[in-house]
């Protein structure tokens, strides 16, 4: 009975430390480009900062929590960037995790971005 309790103990603890976040990544300010939000936001996924990516997302239903495992990306490259007034919409090529086979390595794909009332970027729309 000991054992099996230790056993049990040992997953969840293993599960609890695999699901943490594993760096803090900094909100941008106000003074960051949509450039930059991007790449703090693609990063704080990597990183599992949830609080982060929470705080740029703005998407309806996008609230992402300890348990939740998100497309994520690597090896980011901006390709471009267009602002209008309070929208912005930046585009990238990456390599692409768990994305349900949606997209392809290096393809490319963007986000939009609005400044909110806040005066801080947040992601509206894929």
């Amino acid at each position: 009975m000991l054992v099996g309790a230790a056993v049990v103990a040992a997953v969840v603890a293993s599960l609890l430390a695999w699901s943490g976040p594993r760096d803090s990544i900094p909100t941008p300010d106000a003074d960051a480009t949509p450039a930059q939000v991007v790449r703090a936001y693609v990063s704080a996924v990597a990183a599992r900062d949830f609080d982060t990516v929470n705080a740029i997302d703005a998407r309806q239903d996008s609230d992402l929590g300890r348990f939740s495992r998100p497309m994520y990306v690597t090896d980011l490259e901006l390709s471009g960037n267009q602002m209008v007034g309070r929208e912005a919409y930046v585009r990238f090529t990456a390599d692409y995790h768990h994305s349900g086979g949606t997209l392809d390595d290096g393809q490319e794909w963007g986000y939009v971005l609005k400044r909110g009332a806040d005066g801080l970027w947040h992601i509206t729309e894929p």
